[in-house]
């Protein structure tokens, strides 16, 4: 019997899941397992998937649907709850009965991911972007204890804008976190508008763009000595979670 998993998003071209996931099924030999990328248009397309993929056991879900496909799920976990984001979805069928839950890995592939890169040290951090990869982030970041605060191009309560990156502030927040999009194939020259100048060896900066794997937003602190990580550990780990969920 046939196991199809597959990732939705739009658009996929940068897409890590399909390489990964073919990967580990050749190499544990699963030969009745199957990946597939489904770019969607439009969320509701979604549909179109559930009723012509009639193997589908579970899939990865990316930008921008991670808050979009939640009226499409019948229950979340909790931790996806809390996020108000959903990147992975566990399909279950049951007869003729099929239900689609969904669960939250960015936390745990982030939380791994940073916890080694800090090496034990919790600087505050200003996370940019505020979209389900950011709520994933913020999630992450309470859970290790770790002071935040938000900043965005249009910004709600507790959150401040990009304008709003000080001199003064930044002295506040030692670990900068990129959540946005920006500097992603093939726009790897775009980063976040912050005052760079103010930077140095103090300070850490963490990507979640993994394509490329060194971004201009990880140059403009590495030229001025501060340490810096991409997110393709995070991608691994979350992923390694994802096929826990799919197993259990």
């Amino acid at each position: 019997m046939n196991k199809r998993f597959g990732i939705i998003g739009f658009p996929l071209g940068h897409s890590f899941s399909k390489h990964y996931f073919e990967g580990f099924f050749a190499e544990n030999k699963l030969d009745n397992y199957y990946f597939d990328n489904y770019e969607l248009k439009k969320i509701s397309d979604i549909e179109q998937v559930f009723d012509e993929v009639t193997d589908l056991c579970g899939f990865s879900v990316t930008i921008p649907y991670k808050e979009q496909i939640i009226p499409y799920l019948d229950n979340l976990d909790e931790l996806a709850e809390r996020v108000g984001a959903v990147n992975c979805v566990k399909v279950i069928k049951d007869g003729q009965s099929t239900r689609k839950i969904g669960y939250n890995t960015d936390v745990h592939g982030f939380m791994k991911s940073l916890d080694q890169f800090l090496n034990n040290a919790h600087p505050s951090a200003l996370v940019l972007g505020s979209g389900g990869a950011s709520k994933a982030v913020c999630v992450g970041l309470e859970e290790m204890e770790i002071d935040y605060l938000v900043v965005s191009r249009t910004p709600k309560a507790n959150e401040i804008s990009y304008k709003d990156v000080t001199k003064k502030l930044l002295n506040q927040y030692k670990l900068i976190i990129n959540t946005t999009p920006l500097g992603m194939s093939p726009n790897i020259d775009d980063k976040p508008d912050l005052p760079y100048k103010y930077i140095n060896d103090l300070y850490c900066a963490y990507d979640l763009v993994y394509n490329p794997a060194y971004t201009s937003f990880m140059d403009e602190f590495t030229k001025r000595g501060a340490r810096v990580k991409c997110g393709l550990d995070m991608l691994v780990y979350q992923a390694e979670k994802a096929w826990e969920i799919y197993n259990e």
